[in-house]
């Protein structure tokens, strides 16, 4: 049985509990492996993982709220708030980097890996959700 768009933005407190281990094991492990390859190169792994995550999470509640408004008004919401999460990510990012804080490279792979572990989690939860 199909759910609804509307639906499967008012997840199951089970798919929540899903992704968040997901999340949570991800960044664990990614952060382990990141230490034992290089253990000055983990918390900047580790950041851009939170980062990650921050941002998906940022994404959900934008998309909820649009949900229940109408077309033009959510849509000109949903644009202005997308840019305003990418400008601070980009600053966040630029900023942590110029310093020399952190390095680029780790904080991409922990964005990047917490964005696939994510969505990954998502489609599995769906999934069995629908069973």
């Amino acid at each position: 049985m199909a759910t609804s768009a509307l639906n499967r933005l008012n997840p199951t407190p089970g798919t929540l509990y899903r992704m968040a281990g997901f999340n949570i094991v991800a960044g664990a492990l990614g952060t382990g492996v990141t230490a034992i390859i290089n253990s000055t190169l983990a918390p900047d792994f580790a950041v851009g993982y939170l980062m990650g995550v921050a941002n998906l999470v940022w994404l959900f509640i934008i998309a909820r709220r649009a949900m229940g408004k109408g077309v033009h008004f959510a849509g000109r919401m949903v644009a202005r708030n997308y840019y305003i999460r990418f400008l601070l990510t980009a600053v966040i990012l630029i900023l942590l980097i110029s310093k020399g804080i952190m390095e680029p490279w780790p904080m991409v792979a922990g964005l990047t890996t917490a964005i696939f572990v994510s969505i990954g989690a998502m489609v599995l939860s769906i999934q069995a959700e629908e069973e």
